[in-house]
């Protein structure tokens, strides 16, 4: 019985320690030799492995193209001359540089034109509008667009009683 526990204890050593592998050992140098501050003294010794391959079936990943949408197209306004228009648009891309076009016209950021983008919000607002202000209004990522219309009504005419003359923005149309 003491010889079968022995075998055991045997093949149980076997098993626990890997074979080793040396590698070759450097000579060993003084750092004055190298001009180096470190020096190399010793032998390495690590476990030698198999290299095993795992066979795995080939799958396929599809990626579907992004949907670009237009989430809530501009809409069209009409307001005043001198108030501000605020047109407001939303695009299903995040954190995106839209384009801005006034009749056809590209915009940048200015004290006229204000130009805002949060997340997939984006807004331009056009301040102190006046009638030459008024056509269509555009915005712009990619291949998508969202189109409105701004329309500027003038302020109206103003006519002095006293002196009876009449003061008319050349802008206007109208019938006395």
């Amino acid at each position: 019985m003491l010889e079968k526990v022995s075998e055991e204890m045997q093949e149980l050593a076997k098993r626990e320690k890997p074979e080793k592998e040396e590698t070759p050992t450097k000579k060993t140098t003084t750092p004055e030799e190298e001009g180096e501050d470190e020096v190399d003294r010793g032998s390495y010794k690590r476990a030698a492995r198999e290299a095993v391959l795992e066979e795995s079936e080939e799958t396929m990943l599809t990626i579907p193209r992004a949907q670009w949408k237009v989430l809530r197209p501009l809409q069209d306004l009409t307001i005043s001359e001198t108030e501000e228009a605020v047109f407001e648009c939303e695009f299903n891309v995040p954190k995106v540089k839209v384009t801005w076009k006034i009749n056809g016209v590209e915009i940048e950021q200015s004290p006229k034109h204000i130009i805002k983008s949060e997340g997939t919000v984006h807004k331009l607002i056009v301040t102190k509008c006046r009638l030459p202000d008024q056509g269509s209004v555009s915005c712009s990522y990619a291949k998508l667009e969202t189109t409105a219309k701004l329309t500027v009504t003038g302020k109206g005419l103003f006519l002095s009683r006293d002196s009876h003359e009449c003061v008319v923005r050349s802008s206007y149309d109208f019938q006395l």
